[in-house]
């Protein structure tokens, strides 16, 4: 009697039509001529040798991508559709920290240890299934050195021995020059939210903090994957397939469409020098999908949390830090 591997189908042939089947298998014999009909069989084999030999190309196809862009090499082109890009970021930023109240779908007040006048902002932006968050707080008696290094988003930052949610973060290129520099950035993230939103990768390109005329220090990114960023790089055929390419063999990829901090001066002290303390109100604005098939809700959910679970992190490490050099 031959043997053969062969997928279970739910039903193999019904009405002429080969149903949905599994990728699970299970070892029987092949029914030869005479003893019944073998075609069932015959195209179970010859269906399998064609997934097996799909599975290779795709593999290949993987590795390919992943070689190609293991070393970035933007051309200076690229870099100034990329700034750009992170400037109309800036302007979003600012638009929508200074709406008024209205703008938003719902406010509310909520508690951060230590922090004061803490408030959380909801609101719906077209085209993207999560809603964009914003977190803000007035945190006093503090530098703008301090809270620069409390949000720095890099390969050794200080974040990364406090912040619960982030697990690594890998710089992948920099680029510009002067006040206006940029980096690709990916974040692996820790499973939140009790295990329902699993570990993510994430990529972006981050504009590294900036001082604004109006006082105000400006910081962020866009995510690779976001139509945020991608919408406007169609003339780039690097950057195109730059984000296109599927995220690292075994993980989940999730999109920060904009991930930004913004610190706002409140007193001259704070204006007066980037190590003078003073008195800053802190804007934390999220807009990030989890990926994976997480419902809605938990990743919303999972986002208010990873905001104020920095908040009061960073806001814990502050006091420490405070205490050992005082």
């Amino acid at each position: 009697m031959y043997l053969a591997w062969r997928p279970i189908f739910q039903r193999a042939f019904h009405s002429g039509r080969l149903r949905p089947f599994s990728w699970r298998a299970r070892r029987r014999p092949v029914q030869l001529p005479g003893e019944g009909s073998a075609w069932c069989d015959v195209f179970t084999l010859g269906s399998a040798v064609t997934m097996g030999l799909l599975s290779v190309t795709v593999a290949k196809s993987w590795v390919r991508c992943d070689e190609e862009f293991r070393e970035l090499h933007l051309s200076q082109r690229d870099e100034a559709l990329l700034l750009s890009v992170l400037d109309g970021g800036v302007a979003n930023l600012q638009k929508w920290t200074q709406a008024p109240a209205s703008w938003w779908d719902d406010s509310r007040q909520i508690r951060i240890s230590g922090l004061k006048d803490c408030m959380h902002y909801i609101k719906r932006l077209e085209g993207f299934p999560i809603k964009l968050q914003m977190v803000t707080a007035v945190w006093e008696e503090v530098a703008l050195d301090d809270l620069l290094v409390l949000s720095e988003a890099s390969d050794n930052c200080l974040k990364l021995t406090f912040d619960p949610v982030i697990d690594t973060m890998t710089t992948r290129l920099h680029f510009g020059g002067g006040i206006r520099k940029g980096r690709v950035l990916r974040t692996m993230t820790r499973p939140t939210l009790m295990g329902i939103i699993q570990a993510r990768e994430v990529d972006s390109v981050l504009r590294e903090p900036e001082i604004m005329a109006d006082g105000w220090v400006v910081g962020g990114g866009l995510g690779l994957q976001s139509p945020l960023l991608v919408d406007k790089i169609q003339e780039s055929e690097y950057l195109k397939a730059l984000a296109a390419v599927p995220p690292s063999k075994g993980k989940v990829r999730a999109i920060d469409h904009t991930s930004e901090y913004l610190f706002q001066p409140l007193d001259d002290a704070a204006r007066s020098a980037s190590s003078a303390k003073g008195t800053w109100k802190v804007h934390y604005i999220l807009l990030s999908e989890a990926g994976g098939g997480v419902p809605l809700w938990a990743a919303e959910k999972g986002v208010l949390k990873a905001i104020i679970d920095w908040y009061t992190a960073a806001h814990k490490e502050w006091v420490r830090r405070q205490t050992v050099s005082g």
